[in-house]
């Protein structure tokens, strides 16, 4: 089963004083509970990645609907995920629509917890990813990630796509090298 924000909640959809106090105490327990990252590198996921794909929405039926999206996932060095998405009228995503396109919004908080090896014998890093849903509750998930050749891969328990973020039920942490992200080059 799949926790999947609705694209309308993050697509065209203003934030509400209470929602993003709600979200800032969401960065600051994440903080408490996790904890700040000592070192002072730089992480190589602290940048802007892209969804690939230019993905056609569905209603809140799940029935396709004419809008295309294309979204960039902006990973900050506050422990922050922001989603921006804007919304084509064709499947090319050339001809830009004014349906749903969004500025950049608080999605997410990240918590990096340093390499590992991962069961499928992959050198990554570990994550955890922390949002709120609404009505609640808040949802931890850890995973890992991985980076090569400008394309950042999660475990297939996170989705970061066109159409928003979410956070599968299943616990499934082998990282899908089929689904990634692609920086985003100034």
């Amino acid at each position: 089963m799949d926790l999947r924000f609705a694209a309308a909640t993050y697509l065209g959809v203003r934030a509400t004083k209470e929602e993003k106090l709600n979200k800032l105490g969401i960065a600051f327990l994440t903080i408490a509970l996790f904890g700040c990252n000592d070192s002072n590198e730089i992480s190589e996921i602290i940048s802007s990645w892209e969804t690939d794909a230019c993905e056609q929405l569905s209603d809140p039926n799940n029935q396709p609907v004419n809008i295309w999206a294309n979204s960039t996932y902006t990973f900050d060095n506050d422990g922050s995920i922001y989603l921006e998405s804007i919304s084509y009228s064709d499947s090319n995503c050339i001809t830009k629509s004014n349906a749903i396109t969004t500025t950049s919004q608080l999605v997410a908080m990240f918590t990096e917890q340093g390499p590992v090896t991962t069961s499928q014998g992959i050198e990554a890093n570990k994550i955890s990813i922390t949002f709120s849903s609404s009505p609640s509750p808040i949802i931890t998930t850890s995973g890992y990630y991985k980076i090569t050749n400008n394309q950042l891969c999660l475990s297939q328990s996170f989705h970061f796509d066109a159409s928003g973020f979410g956070i599968s039920q299943v616990d499934d942490t082998d990282i899908d090298f089929t689904n990634c992200l692609t920086k985003n080059e100034p």
